[in-house]
This record gives structure tokens, C-alpha cells and sequence, in this order.
């Protein structure tokens, strides 16, 4: 998955002048980029029966809190590149 992302982000360079382009490749790119996360999910439910039953609940919400956390820090991160290189 990581490595589909890596070459859908070096397509992207190439795909960005075009607006038809562009967003087909973001399209793509979403499409791995969060297509993976009900497979991740079902996983660590399977892994919460098979290791602690009576708290599968606490582990999907936890999962899914870690995945919040991450967009979060991406967004903060990305705010602070485009601040503090005065991208427009």
C-alpha cells in the first residue's frame, strides 16, 4: 500500500498541470490511501477477540482514535510547512 502511495504521489507531479488529470490521481490516491483502513480495522477487531473478548469495543474506538490523531498531526504539520514557507 505505502509503495502504491509513493508512485501515485510521483504521478501526481507529473498529473498536476492538468486539472482532469490531477483529479483522477487524487481520486487514486484516496482510494489506496483510505481504502486500506476497513481492512485495519476488521484486523485489530480480530486481534481484540482473539487477545482481550471483553474489550473489543475499547480497541476499535482506540483504533479509530489513532487514526484521528494522525489526520489531526497531518493537518497542524502541513499548516505549519505552508506557514512558515509563505506558500500561496
Amino acid at each position: 500500500i505505502f509503495s502504491a502511495l509513493t508512485v501515485i504521489l510521483l504521478i501526481f507531479t507529473f498529473t498536476m498541470e492538468s486539472k482532469v488529470a490531477a483529479v483522477l490521481t487524487i481520486l487514486v490516491w484516496g482510494a489506496f490511501a483510505f481504502g486500506n483502513v476497513p481492512g485495519l480495522q476488521l484486523y485489530v477487531v480480530k486481534q481484540a477477540q482473539q487477545h482481550t473478548p471483553n474489550a473489543v469495543d475499547v480497541a476499535s474506538g482506540l483504533n479509530i482514535a489513532a487514526f484521528n490523531i494522525g489526520i489531526a498531526l497531518g493537518s497542524i504539520t502541513g499548516g505549519l510547512v505552508v506557514e512558515h514557507m509563505e506558500l500561496k
